[in-house]
């Protein structure tokens, strides 16, 4: 798979749009997994019946609700559509890095942002 021009080895083929560090962060991985519900990306096949301690996530979204259940609950609080990696313990992604947003996307939020603003 090409993300920006980054190759990542993953388990299914399909074309996803990351931000340039993040795809950057990922290809650096051995193996890749894609959510099949979402751009999250998992260094173990989600099968979503547990994870493995040690499983890393590359996401833009944690502590949801699924069902009225309470999905990828982290140690600590994190912003809403800010990129994390987490690493899976015992039942809680404990954050362990936090990528930066760019001056280009931040440029291009702002932009959206005014457009529904304005409609």
């Amino acid at each position: 798979m090409c993300i920006y021009g980054v190759r990542i080895r993953m388990k299914r083929v399909t074309t996803i749009t990351l931000p340039e560090n993040v795809a950057e962060y990922v290809s650096k991985w051995e193996k890749g997994y894609m959510s099949n519900k979402s751009k999250s990306i998992y260094s173990q096949d989600p099968n979503y019946n547990g994870f493995t301690n040690g499983c890393l996530r590359v996401s833009d979204h944690w502590n949801f609700s699924v069902d009225k259940a309470l999905r990828c609950k982290t140690t600590t609080k994190v912003d809403r559509s800010v990129w994390y990696v987490a690493k899976y313990d015992n039942g809680r992604w404990e954050i362990i890095h936090e990528f930066e947003e760019s001056p280009k996307a931040r440029k291009k939020m702002k932009n959206i942002k005014r457009q529904r603003k304005d409609a």
